[in-house]
């Protein structure tokens, strides 16, 4: 198949080149006659998924079971497991069509059925990826793709069998059928599935001994002759099957692999008697091995699902703080609030529990976050937090540090083994903590996802505002948003644009959100497990989210394109001049939670998103949670 390639690929043989070519055009043309799409619009998220899982099963397969595996460094280096890596591809680098094939390529009437129609990058919105809603109001490219007609697929078909090197013939009808199974989830009717020699299945009319079969039947039957149609899969395979009767290998192939009753009707009908051979008994097999695979595939992808959500459900149980925990930092609350007030003779101070025990999403190492309201110190001598800390020590509490310098300056103390923060006058930290409460109230999945989420980023390091990674505050905002605008139907309503939101002003900013409204059913449409989430959860943020462009923004709880400049940094300012990732706090809207992560650091956070997606794919919840 040699043409001009818009894109020089230097590092890689033809053969490379050329079966990633034959691949993408297979797939298209599998999505154009099966795949149901809105519009008949084929997004690159989706094509790159297929590359991704190409590339997983490349990695984890037997070396002689591909003769074509050596592509792999080929989807590696110019990334077409991800959307730009693919959408570059197609831009740059579109496989000949029937609109852009140099006619001195082919001849006859091959010239117009490489493939029927121009593949061009649209753009649209509002498009599906993997059953997961993407993501609103963003420009996202796509191809059309329109469905063929028996005319447009028979001429594909023969140029694959034609001119398509032999040597990818089972590599492709393999990953075919694999992608139907577990990245398209559908099963096709009209197709049959064979075997080959390595046991592994493909789709019958991709694999070589069906092409060499039909290169013979076309060679006696030319390609300009009127009327005349490539032989069906079904016929291709109806000759096998008499193979293998005359082998003696039916029966013994029956006998293991099918029913009782269908075993009677093909043993009386093919073994009994050859020249009564029907096809429609071999449509009959195909349908019901059809039906078998599809159910069992659904069972295994409900079994995953399960061991998975079983596995957060323990995990949430034992990292949750007891309500003896809970109840002893309430103890401490309290027991400071009192011994201030007394101190100062001042009964309007107020201390409020802010953080995981006041949002609820605390487990027993959890810090208890407090901010000491009302509390006016005006020393000439030493900062506010400095007097906070003196003064806790005046009123028995041992050991009471203070950091003056941080952002929010805190007075820190250990208590029953508790770490202990004290700030002053944070009121918008509280508010952001109820916020979060309303949230992890509305469904019981969202405290599920949490866990397991903050349990993946500890165990792969991703979690650690001092060290220019993650906070578990960014993380959750990340969750929040996710569960509003990228599941389908969404999970949690967005309680800041509702109707209903209570007015709230702290410190100038807008702190308003719905906290009345009885919204505990509101997710009930979606029934989803907690384990299908998260492989949703790690999916997107793994490979869709554009962590350079793109904001997670809670107060409009929307993911969007980036409406936030980073501020101008001095020259002794260890922060990123760039944000190589925008997480928005819902109320100061402009200030971005992950500033301090640097863009070695955020490839990381990508990189424990996608392992651990891949480890969930395989059902490796051990490689997933680092256990």
């Amino acid at each position: 198949m040699p043409y001009p390639k818009a894109m020089a690929y230097t590092n890689y043989n033809d053969d490379q080149v050329l079966f990633i070519d034959a691949l993408f055009l297979v797939t298209l043309l599998d999505c154009a006659r099966h795949y149901d799409h809105v519009d008949n619009q084929l997004t690159c998220v989706e094509i790159a998924k297929a590359f991704a899982y190409v590339r997983q099963i490349f990695e984890h397969s037997d070396p002689e079971d591909f003769d074509n595996a050596f592509s792999i460094s080929f989807i590696r280096q110019y990334r077409l497991d991800t959307p730009q890596g693919m959408m570059d591809y197609i831009a740059n680098h579109s496989p000949p069509t029937s609109t852009n094939l140099p006619t001195s390529t082919l001849s006859g009437r091959q010239r117009e059925y490489y493939f029927p129609y121009s593949i061009d990058l649209h753009k649209a919105d509002d498009k599906k990826c993997g059953g997961v809603e993407y993501l609103r109001g963003m420009e996202e490219h796509h191809i059309h793709v329109r469905r063929f007609t028996r005319a447009e697929r028979n001429m594909f078909l023969r140029f694959y069998a034609e001119s398509i090197p032999m040597s990818f013939h089972d590599d492709l009808a393999v990953l075919t059928e694999k992608l139907r199974l577990d990245i398209w989830c559908r099963m096709i009717r009209s197709q049959t599935v064979c075997c080959l020699p390595n046991g592994m299945e493909a789709v019958t009319r991709l694999t070589k001994e069906y092409n060499v079969w039909k290169r013979a039947a076309n060679r006696r039957k030319p390609m300009d002759e009127p009327n005349q149609l490539p032989p069906t899969d079904q016929q291709f395979q109806a000759e096998t099957w008499k193979r293998k009767v005359t082998n003696g290998a039916l029966e013994n192939e029956l006998r293991d692999g099918l029913k009782d009753d269908l075993e009677s009707v093909l043993l009386n009908g093919l073994v009994g008697n050859l020249t009564d051979f029907n096809v429609a008994t071999v449509e009959e097999v195909d349908k019901h091995r059809q039906q078998q695979r599809q159910s069992q595939e659904t069972e295994k992808l409900a079994q995953r699902n399960t061991a998975i959500t079983e596995y957060m459900d323990k995990l949430r149980v034992t990292q949750t703080a007891t309500p003896h925990r809970r109840n002893e930092v309430q103890a401490i609350r309290q027991a400071v609030e009192r011994r201030l007030r007394e101190h100062y003779r001042n009964y309007s101070i107020e201390v409020h529990l802010f953080g995981s025990f006041a949002s609820g999403l605390c487990s027993m190492s959890s810090d208890a976050d407090m901010t000491v309201y009302n509390l006016h110190v005006a020393s000439p001598h030493c900062p506010p937090i400095v007097e906070l800390a003196a003064s806790l020590r005046r009123i028995g509490y041992q050991r009471v540090t203070s950091i003056p310098h941080a952002r929010v300056p805190i007075a820190s103390w250990k208590l029953y083994g508790i770490q202990c923060d004290a700030n002053l006058n944070q009121l918008l930290g509280v508010h952001n903590s109820k916020l979060i409460s309303t949230y992890s109230k509305i469904d019981d999945r969202f405290k599920t996802l949490w866990f397991s989420i903050k349990q993946i980023g500890l165990q792969h390091g991703i979690i650690s505002a001092s060290t220019g990674f993650l906070s578990s505050y960014a993380l959750t905002m990340m969750l929040v948003v996710f569960l509003q605008d990228i599941t389908s139907p969404t999970i949690l309503p967005r309680l800041q644009q509702s109707p209903h939101a209570t007015l709230h002003t702290i410190d100038g900013y807008d702190c308003s959100f719905d906290s009345k409204t009885n919204y505990t059913s509101y997710g009930a449409d979606n029934t989803n497990s907690a384990g299908q989430l998260l492989i949703d959860f790690l999916y997107f943020y793994g490979y869709v989210f554009d962590y350079a462009n793109q904001e997670v923004h809670p107060s409009l709880g929307k993911i969007q394109n980036r409406s936030i400049t980073p501020p101008a940094r001095s020259r002794t300012d260890s922060r990123p001049k760039d944000w190589p990732i925008c997480i928005l706090d819902p109320f100061i809207t402009d200030r971005n939670v992950a500033g301090n992560c640097g863009k070695e650091n955020v490839a990381k956070v990508q990189t424990c998103f996608q392992s651990a997606y891949h480890a969930l794919q395989e059902k490796d919840i051990n490689k997933a949670f680092c256990v």
